[in-house]
């Protein structure tokens, strides 16, 4: 018998589903909800309310929701509602139980019940986002400044604990793919269980691997000898691969990219821009609908490069940053969508950006002379970006983090020097 709660007044209020809260998976099918059929002693009922009130899913984590009923008399009829969503964050059984979907998404849970309905509201969140795990560890890439090797790594969000995630194989068999003894531009899916990134063990020639959150079965799923490959993202479902291709000539330099996209196992890929000038560094908006990336400009004095925006099929792309001399790379949209961090380049130097959505605007979180600030990404929770530093002379690179609203001075993160730390790569030159 379902319990119920019994008062001294005639009214009663009945507990109709499986349970206040449950999170995990339990195994079972996702499944809508079905329509039920007219109940006899609707005509009792006078008010419904749903339980938990509000809450916060990971992708693919259940709910468990459950009605109250407010009969009146003194009698539990125990009356089952009709359940619903509305926004695209998942599906609902007919017991009230939520299977959260594959991305970030805000929505609403309704119980419908004798013409009355009541709702809470749901949002479902991915478990990283970017180089960020919502558990606080952040991916990124140091610099061998002895021999230029660049290895793949995992620090808490203090930046203590680093991990090497690319070692170099211990007598390796003939065969061994050395190209995933080098990498960096580690990107989350959005479940947190693999990383996807630019292998960089053969000289120009990169290519897309991807391994486990703890470094295992590292793999190559896309590499030819005649284009290099690198900047790979997730899309924000976690079945796509957003990443630059760039053409080899005979010596082995790239030429200007263009941004492709395939499934996360390396297979269906697409084209999605093709300008001579050069199309490079994307990323997806949290919602999966738009792409922020690079394009190159030629000017009188060389070439510039401006941010853009196009839909995630590649059309309606438009410029979004201002033309002129100031040159604006490494867009990372915000969890919220509505910025994009960047770097700005006004002068010799680097300085970190933040463009407001729709209109462009753009303000300044940093200003160090003598210094390049570069590569930003944002926090899983979208309270702070990181970037890296990099001293004048390009000996010294660290890893800081500033507050998205630019309240607080940066701090150091990795305060390891000698490592060569970054984010994402300076340029667009290699």
């Amino acid at each position: 018998m379902k319990p119920s709660i019994r008062c001294h007044s005639p009214v009663l209020w009945g507990i109709v589903g499986l349970g206040l809260m449950t999170l995990g998976s339990l195994g079972r099918p996702v499944a809508s909800a079905e329509a039920v059929a007219p109940q006899a002693g609707e005509d009792k009922v006078l008010g419904i309310a749903v339980s938990p009130v509000k809450d916060v899913l990971f992708i693919g984590q259940t709910l468990q929701f459950a009605v109250q009923v407010k009969y009146e008399g003194g009698e539990d009829l125990h009356l089952r509602p009709t359940w619903s969503v509305t926004g695209d964050i998942g599906t609902i059984d007919r017991e009230g139980l939520l299977s959260a979907g594959p991305r970030r998404a805000k929505g609403t849970v309704v119980a419908t019940l004798a013409a009355k309905t009541a709702a809470v509201d749901v949002e479902v969140v991915p478990w990283a986002y970017g180089a960020c795990h919502s558990d606080g560890r952040i991916v990124y890439s140091v610099e061998d400044g002895g021999d230029s090797e660049f290895d793949l790594m995992v620090m808490g969000a203090d930046g203590a604990n680093p991990v090497d995630l690319t070692p170099n194989a211990v007598d390796p068999p003939e065969d061994y793919d050395h190209t995933l003894e080098q990498g960096r531009h580690g990107c989350w899916s959005p479940d947190g269980k693999t990383i996807v990134f630019e292998a960089c063990g053969a000289a120009r020639q990169m290519a897309i691997g991807t391994m486990g959150a703890d470094g295992s079965n590292r793999a190559i799923v896309r590499g030819d000898t005649e284009h290099s490959y690198a900047r790979p993202s997730f899309s924000p479902d976690g079945t796509l691969v957003l990443f630059d291709a760039r053409p080899l000539d005979a010596d082995g330099n790239p030429g200007p990219g263009d941004i492709r996209v395939m499934n996360a196992d390396g297979t269906n890929e697409k084209d999605l821009t093709d300008n001579p000038a050069g199309e490079e560094d994307a990323c997806w908006s949290p919602d999966g609908s738009r792409i922020a990336f690079i394009r190159e400009r030629e000017t009188p004095d060389g070439s510039t490069y401006e941010i853009w925006l196009m839909d995630a099929d590649g059309r309606n792309a438009r410029r979004l940053t201002p033309q002129g001399d100031v040159s604006y790379v490494h867009p990372a949209w915000s969890p919220d969508s509505t910025e994009i961090a960047c770097t700005v380049h006004a002068t010799s130097c680097g300085d970190i950006g933040v463009i407001e959505l729709p209109v462009g605007n753009v303000r300044l979180l940093t200003q160090t002379p003598d210094t390049d600030e570069y590569g930003p990404v944002w926090t899983w929770d979208g309270t702070h970006i990181l970037f890296a530093t990099q001293d004048a002379p390009g000996l010294v690179r660290e890893i800081w983090s500033i507050p998205a609203d630019g309240s607080a001075e940066p701090t150091d993160v990795t305060n390891r020097p000698d490592d060569g730390n970054y984010l994402r790569w300076f340029g667009y030159s290699d």
